[in-house]
């Protein structure tokens, strides 16, 4: 873990390199490790309409081998792996909706294997293999997987929570986790598809590894990249790092990708049930919300934690506990999820068969009062305090996450300097006025499973 956060080390440099490519640094002088992250615009959000989950195969497979270029030898997946931990490093792919990531954590202190680990992730992002033998391999635990669907916890929730809260849009065709957690760590060996991904059999079986090969060419261009760099760099050490991690990759046209629509609001609540209604029953609850770059992040943030955030008591578990009584297990959560995009804001309810109806209402009423009154001084305190203490104890991983979120929303550099500040700024007034303009309790989606035992 990370020393207490000062505000003076965590300013951000960022500026444009001649290929297009954004570097976002943050330099930190008493760190040992070097992070690196590289994102480019191609998370599920641009996988083609009729061909969902390239982004996340394509992160899954690209880290199993890539093919010989000049003198470069050609590396299967265990040489790579091989590499890196003889560079001291650690590479993981990660894909959400807004991003596909590389994300580099070089150990070593020397200049010489921190040059030879950047130009081996240069590599790693220009070529991977794709081979038809890896597919081969994978793709029947893929479709077993689509297969047994029916038979999972919860199973297809996550796929019609996203469609009701974001219908037509991208981000309604991707949830990779229960509650609209779009983060997916990519491990082939798991062979794990994300929640959401409206994937069939047939799907997978017409995915061959040109599509793939063709989509990541025409999405892995320089002109698209974003570079986040946390560690004892200058700018001119980091420029150059961004040139090895990017300068293998062609830098033809650039064309630029079609615009987004815009996520819309809901215009009425609806309701789902799957069946069957037995076991643990997972209740869903949500609606389109705002992006990160939202001028009310800070009074959302705090009052979402309040509603029902990691701790105890909130203003949910509260109303769920007082409506089901002592003996009942059940758990909650609220919280927003916001991407480059309108995120979601989302309520999460896990309880027995038989108790989700009065779940449900208890959770509703808590939420309908906390727009209509907003929290107590005494809750944003401590709400502020809790918030606070999990800054300062931030490692320099999830520095690299927060200057990487910050590069993708084009945040002002010193969003980290400012953080304590406007945090400690917001006033319960402020938490009111934006639940009662970004939340709207009458027009929520909600989807209620249970367990198929």
């Amino acid at each position: 873990m990370a020393p207490a956060l000062a505000a003076d080390n965590l300013a951000i440099q960022h500026w444009t390199q001649p290929s297009g490519a954004r570097v976002y640094l943050l330099p930190q002088s008493q760190a040992s490790d070097l992070q690196i992250q590289v994102d480019f615009d191609a998370g599920s959000r641009r996988d083609p309409l009729d061909q969902p989950g390239l982004a996340v195969l394509g992160a899954a497979l690209a880290v199993e081998g890539i093919h010989a270029q000049g003198d470069a030898p050609e590396l299967n997946g265990n040489a790579l792996r091989m590499a890196w931990m003889r560079l001291d490093s650690e590479l993981n792919t990660q894909v959400d909706a807004d991003r596909f990531s590389y994300i580099l954590k070089i150990t070593d202190t020397s200049a010489q294997r921190q040059a030879e680990a950047t130009a081996l992730l240069g590599r790693q992002i220009a070529e991977p293999a794709f081979a038809g033998s890896i597919w081969f391999r994978a793709k029947p635990y893929y479709i077993r997987q689509v297969n047994g669907e029916t038979t999972r916890r919860f199973a297809g929730v996550g796929q019609r929570f996203a469609q009701a809260v974001y219908g037509d849009h991208p981000y309604g065709r991707e949830l990779t986790r229960p509650g609209l957690q779009r983060n997916k760590q990519i491990d082939l060996d798991e062979y794990a598809l994300p929640f959401g991904y409206a994937l069939t059999p047939a799907m997978l079986e017409r995915t061959r590894m040109e599509d793939l090969r063709t989509h990541y060419r025409a999405m892995m261009l320089p002109c698209r990249a974003t570079v986040s760099l946390v560690g004892n760099l200058d700018r001119a050490q980091a420029d150059a790092v961004a040139n090895a991690v990017l300068g293998r990759l062609p830098s033809g046209d650039c064309t630029a990708l079609p615009a987004l629509p815009k996520v819309q609001a809901l215009s009425q609540a609806s309701r789902e049930q799957l069946e069957p209604q037995q076991g643990t029953i997972w209740i869903q609850i949500g609606q389109p919300a705002v992006p990160r770059s939202d001028p009310d992040f800070f009074p959302l943030l705090l009052g979402s934690d309040i509603l029902g955030g990691e701790h105890w008591p909130t203003r949910l578990n509260r109303a769920v506990g007082a409506e089901l009584g002592g003996d009942v297990s059940w758990e909650s959560a609220s919280y927003f999820a916001m991407g480059q995009q309108a995120g979601a804001f989302v309520i999460s309810l896990e309880v027995p068969a038989g108790h989700q109806e009065q779940a449900q209402k208890a959770a509703h009423q808590a939420l309908t009062r906390f727009v209509s009154e907003g929290p107590s001084a005494e809750e944003l305190a401590e709400a502020k305090a809790r918030l606070l203490e999990l800054f300062a104890g931030t490692s320099r991983h999830r520095l690299l996450e927060h200057v990487a979120q910050i590069a993708l929303n084009g945040l002002p550099d010193d969003t980290l300097v400012t953080w304590r500040q406007q945090l400690e700024a917001v006033t319960p007034a402020q938490v009111k006025a934006a639940f009662k303009r970004v939340v709207q309790p009458q027009k929520l989606a909600t989807v209620v499973a249970g367990q198929d035992l």
